[in-house]
């Protein structure tokens, strides 16, 4: 039967949509719905993506020697068409979700996963990564396409379209909007703002970094189209019922991959960054190209200007491109929406303290993940890097100064007592800077300051911190912000500093401008949000965590833990996380959130979490009992039945048996008949048991104890209808020649708070299945988001 209803309602939604069969060809092939690449990109994203590769002058005909596009004029016209298919399904998803993805799936060729897995009904943003890469693989022509970038990004996302749309695509978007059970005939035109972000492959951004710089110039040229644009200009539709559809072009990724950073690459970065270029993501292997490496000046200079291209003190703010269209900007407030490091093991000392010293007080970004691949023999390394972790994330520097608000650190190895132990002492520390250089206590205050343009600074010192001779100083070509100075005397010529994206280094006092007092984005209560994982392929040490939590969870609202916890007693994360909202636990087999908002609702203290993450068969069991509180908290689960796993962390607690697969399940599903909190359950198995699809199913779209919000137009709805039923005290003539109505009391904003949460649609639990194969191990190594 419901093989019959899926055929039918796909046949329905073919006779309804059909006319926009055409559109979806341009699009067949170069379409796909993809996971980020990297597990840093999952953990800040936490969707797949929409990516459609753009037409180049450089397509040639399969085959073929010839190109597609015999003059300019044909090429502009192909791309016009790759604006206006996209921006048709965009208006579909608008008007019918189900419609949209009707469309992608079946005449798109997108695959959005099998039956039953959470592609095939998530609603998905009809927001698009656009891809420029030669299809035509000759070398005789590689990055010619980027050659007019800054062209066709004008040509997409500026006036053009709505001054020059073609007849075509204005009859089916009037097509559309004519399905549109929202739109009103002479109600004003519905406008679709459609978010679109460049993307470019990580090997096209360290060859050729110009291209960074042609995308700014068509940002600049976009957005003074859009403030020239006079509206009176513009085509009209046709109809009485409209829809208007705009690509709003987005920051694009500065994502530079594991390639080594090159001259030319970071000199383009800090002149974009300086110049206000917004990014929607910095990434970066920290490991200089050779020639920077031929002397450690040479180093230090390099990857101080690196470390500023990245993070800087100086509050700048995005602005959308198009003012008339205020997308949400929550996501990217700041020029760049996230920034990911990758440490690599060659990594000196010295880098880090370089690194962190230009962190903690970046007012770059909100959104920091750093990924640690340094082996836990290196023990020095590591205290060093915790230390330097403390100062520039969690101090109380970088309370005061950092806009940093969620930090994600990955791939961590050492974690140990010892580790944190010098952790907590650089957090204990009134004057940090002194405890970690081990000076005397200065006579006056640590202060922050600029150092002007053309200031020297002396960056080799020697264990008593006076410079190396014959070292040759650093001249700043920009001034720098946030220079801490410490230990100072009031009178020396020369003053220790802390100089962001170097470290420790020496200045002269009459190069410095202090500061007063300045206005900064930094989170008054430090840290809102962090995420722990410790490395897939050793085997981690794990048992400072506690402690680590002790020190810095008293701020958290949102943490995650994935990897190794058999360290850490599960009441330890209520009692140092007083705050926590939601906590998200990553294990062998089980990934679970759990939402505490009910508890800081009335004003209670979070309960006990007495729990095995590892157990599949014990969490079940919590999962079912209604007065545990994991089960009154649990939100979302992940639970995977593989025979083994192919993580290491290197070993499991116990490899899992095929044989009790059939018990797992029955507890799974009396589970998921008793509990009512759970909002989402994705089960993930091998092919082979497949058999366990359909009864796993059928608690699909099953009501829990939660309510929706209210609809605003139905609170006002029925406040219009109480209003006329209220008692009235006009005792004029009219009103007592009215017939007599029955009147009520105006009840108040509590009893309207209880009848409106009465009134709201229950939340319907999402239960998805997804079936895995052997090929599938890089998807379960990333996919880490619950």
């Amino acid at each position: 039967p419901r093989l019959i209803w899926v055929s039918r309602s796909m046949e329905a939604a073919g006779h309804r949509w059909g006319f926009l069969a055409p559109w979806c060809v341009i699009l067949k092939g170069r379409i796909s719905f993809k996971w980020p690449r990297r597990e840093e990109e999952v953990w800040d994203v936490k969707k797949r993506r929409l990516e459609v590769e753009l037409p180049t002058r450089q397509d040639a005909q399969d085959g073929s020697r010839d190109f597609f596009y015999l003059s300019e004029k044909d090429f502009l016209k192909a791309l016009q068409k790759f604006r206006e298919a996209p921006a048709l399904l965009a208006a579909v998803a608008h008007v019918d979700q189900a419609a949209w993805r009707y469309l992608l799936q079946f005449h798109c060729s997108v695959d959005l996963g099998e039956e039953g897995e959470e592609g095939r009904e998530e609603n998905i943003p009809a927001r698009f990564y656009l891809i420029i890469e030669e299809r035509n693989k000759r070398k005789i022509h590689k990055f010619e396409c980027l050659e007019t970038v800054e062209k066709d990004l004008v040509h997409l996302c500026g006036v053009h379209q709505r001054l020059h749309p073609s007849r075509e695509y204005l009859r089916d978007l009037e097509k559309i909007a004519a399905l549109d059970p929202k739109l009103k005939p002479g109600k004003p035109t519905a406008d679709i703002a459609i978010p679109v972000r460049l993307m470019l492959p990580r090997a096209v951004m360290t060859k050729c970094v110009k291209v960074l710089v042609d995308v700014h110039k068509a940002d600049k040229k976009i957005r003074s189209e859009w403030e020239n644009y006079d509206p009176s200009k513009e085509k009209q539709e046709l109809g009485t019922k409209s829809l208007r559809c705009t690509f709003v072009l987005q920051p694009m990724a500065a994502d530079f991959g594991e390639d080594e950073a090159t001259s030319e690459m970071i000199q383009t970065m800090r002149a974009l960054t300086t110049d206000g270029m917004s990014f929607s993501l910095a990434a970066s292997w920290l490991l200089l190209e050779n020639k920077l490496r031929g002397t450690e000046r040479a180093k230090r200079k390099a990857f101080g200007e690196l470390m500023g291209s990245f993070f800087n003190g100086t509050p700048r703010p995005r602005e959308p491109l198009i003012p008339s269209y205020d997308l949400p900007m929550k996501d990217q407030p700041l020029q760049l929406g996230a920034v990911h490091l990758l440490c690599v093991s060659v990594l000196h000392p010295r880098d880090f303290e370089a690194m962190f010293s230009a962190i903690v007080a970046t007012q770059t970004t909100t959104k920091l993940s750093i990924r640690m691949q340094i082996m836990p023999v290196e023990a020095p390394v590591y205290g060093h890097w915790w230390k330097w972790l403390a100062y520039g994330v969690f101090s109380k520097r970088a309370r005061l100064n950092s806009s940093v608000e969620s930090l994600a650190l990955a791939s961590i190895g050492s974690m140990t007592v010892e580790d944190i132990d010098i952790f907590n002492a650089v957090l204990a520390s009134d004057h940090p800077e002194e405890h970690i250089y081990r000076t005397s206590r200065g006579e006056i205050d640590e202060r922050d300051a600029t150092l002007k343009a053309g200031a020297r600074i002396r960056w080799e010192l020697d264990d008593r911190g006076q410079p190396q001779q014959g070292s040759r100083a650093v001249i700043l070509d920009l001034p720098v912000t946030s220079v801490r100075t410490f230990s100072d005397d009031g009178k020396s010529q020369w003053l220790d500093a802390v100089v962001p994206g170097y470290g420790r280094c020496q200045v002269q006092r009459k190069d410095l401008i202090f500061s007063q007092s300045r206005a900064v984005n930094a989170s008054p209560n430090g840290l809102q949000e962090l995420k722990i994982a410790f490395d897939k392929d050793e085997m981690p040490e794990s048992d400072g965590l506690p402690r680590f939590l002790a020190a810095v969870g008293g701020s958290l609202k949102h943490l995650t833990l994935e990897g190794p916890m058999e360290e850490l007693d599960p009441d330890t994360i209520s009692q140092t996380c007083p705050n926590l909202e939601t906590l998200s636990v990553l294990g062998y087999f089980v990934d679970i959130r759990l939402d505490f908002s009910q508890y800081h609702e009335h004003n209670q203290p979070l309960p006990p979490l007495k729990c095995n993450w590892n157990s599949v068969t014990e969490l079940e069991a919590d999962l079912s009992d209604p007065s545990n509180p994991i089960a009154r908290s649990a939100r979302r689960l992940r639970v995977r039945l593989f025979p083994d796993w192919w993580g290491n962390w290197t070993q499991t607690p116990a490899d899992y048996r095929p044989s009790v697969v059939d018990a797992d399940v029955s507890e799974l599903l009396g589970m998921l008949e008793a509990n009512k909190t759970l909002e989402y359950v994705e089960i993930v198995f091998p092919v082979r048991y497949a058999q366990y699809m359909t009864d796993i199913r059928k608690h699909h779209l099953t009501p829990v104890n939660r309510g929706l919000h209210l609809a605003t137009e139905a609170k006002i709805a029925f406040l219009s209808v109480l209003s006329s039923l209220v008692v009235s005290h006009d005792t004029s003539k009219k009103r007592k020649s009215q017939a007599q109505q029955v009147h009520l009391p105006m009840p108040d904003q509590h009893v309207l708070a209880k009848i409106f949460a009465f009134a709201a649609p229950n939340v319907l639990r999402q239960v998805f299945v997804r079936k895995t194969r052997d090929r599938d191990f890089d998807r379960e190594r990333i996919q880490v988001v619950i």
